[in-house]
């Protein structure tokens, strides 16, 4: 049975790739975040998963066209040397607005001002950046490297 699951993601992966992204990551944040939560005291915060999950649905089409950029940026051989740099561009091009756009988004759905959201981007921008930095670099190194490109995003959101 699960063989049967993983054949038909693979082909939907090939056939429908956005939404298929879109999809996984936006259940694999909802479903992360509950995990979260559990780890966590108190009660569960359906609606900060499901902020979680709808966030899926802006990074999974972004990281899926991103990905795919960098293929046609940065030549695949050597490999090692390939995934370095697509690395490198990641995390200095991307890594800065995401967590930007991420914040924006959440404090837009939780109802937070404007003045509100940027205080905490302002807050917080270089704390999480240098956390980012200290773990990404591995993560996204071993995601271009060793997994095939149609499940990169699915990769990031595990």
């Amino acid at each position: 049975m699960f063989r049967l699951w993983i054949k038909s993601y693979q082909k939907l992966l090939e056939t429908r790739p956005i939404l298929t992204k879109t999809a996984s990551a936006s259940a694999l944040l909802f479903a992360g975040d509950l995990v979260q939560q559990s780890r966590e005291t108190g009660p569960w915060d359906l609606s900060r998963a499901c902020r979680m999950g709808a966030w899926g649905f802006i990074a999974g089409p972004v990281l899926h066209l991103w990905f795919l950029r960098l293929e046609t940026l940065i030549p695949p051989h050597p490999a090692a040397r390939s995934a370095v740099l697509k690395m490198l561009v990641d995390q200095a091009v991307m890594a800065p607005p995401a967590f930007m756009t991420f914040v924006a988004f959440q404090g837009v759905l939780e109802g937070k001002s404007f003045n509100q959201i940027t205080d905490k981007v302002k807050q917080d921008f270089w704390p999480v950046l240098s956390l980012n930095y200290m773990i990404w670099p591995a993560v996204q190194t071993f995601n271009f490297f060793v997994v095939p490109q149609n499940q990169r995003v699915g990769f990031v959101f595990v």
